[in-house]
């Protein structure tokens, strides 16, 4: 009987080093899942942040040409008024002219 005791408490003693064994490689297995867990949200998270500066760069984008379309237009109504400005000066000049015209041909009628 003292036999049986003992290779039953051999057995336990050995049946618990392999639980013992067992519960090292499950938390082994356990640490590599979560490192595993915490790239992949690295990853995820890059992955996020370049969409987002994707994006950022395109609305960069978007507000240069916004911003040259606006400057275009700026000058287009600038030079538009100067155009204007010229060609008012322009017809002050000619009727200036003409009036002097009529007045040395009046002087020379005279």
């Amino acid at each position: 009987m003292k036999a049986s005791a003992e290779t039953a408490d051999l057995m336990l003693k050995r049946d618990q080093a392999a639980h013992l064994s067992a519960l090292a490689e499950a938390r082994k297995q356990e640490e590599s899942l979560m490192k595993a867990l915490g790239v992949e949200k690295e990853c995820i998270s890059s992955v996020a942040a370049d969409s987002m500066l994707a994006d950022a760069h395109e609305m960069v984008r978007d507000a240069l040409r916004k911003l040259l379309d606006s400057e275009a237009k700026l000058y287009a109504a600038e030079a538009s008024r100067f155009h204007r400005a010229a060609e008012r000066k322009l017809r002050e000049v000619e009727a200036r002219e003409a009036d002097l015209s009529r007045h040395m041909t009046a002087f020379k009628t005279e």
